[in-house]
């Protein structure tokens, strides 16, 4: 079962890898916020998904400081995806109560 694991993890890895590169290729990702917030996703399930993969494959190798970055990266992506979630609705209420009182 461990080696289906590690290639369960390994196939995941390379999957969303594939994703970040083939949309830096053909996207432009960079040109909108929301953009940017599906490339920094995919980026860090990526970066995430290496670090179980080094765990699996390497596990004495000090990840402190990859941990560190990916843990942080996730966290800014939350507080981003939050920040455009409250922008969102309120803007969707904002329009609402616009066209309901015309």
């Amino acid at each position: 079962m461990t080696l289906a694991l590690d290639i369960l993890v390994g196939l995941a890895f390379a999957s969303w890898l594939g994703f970040v590169v083939t949309y830096h290729l053909l996207a432009n990702w960079s040109a909108t916020e929301h953009g940017r917030n599906i490339m920094g996703v995919g980026l860090a399930v990526a970066a995430f998904l290496a670090l179980v993969l080094v765990a699996r494959l390497w596990p004495g190798y000090d990840r402190t400081w990859l941990q560190v970055i990916v843990y942080v990266w996730l966290i800014a992506l939350g507080v981003q995806r939050l920040h455009q979630l409250i922008v969102l609705q309120h803007r969707t209420r904002r329009a609402k109560r616009a066209r309901a009182s015309k």
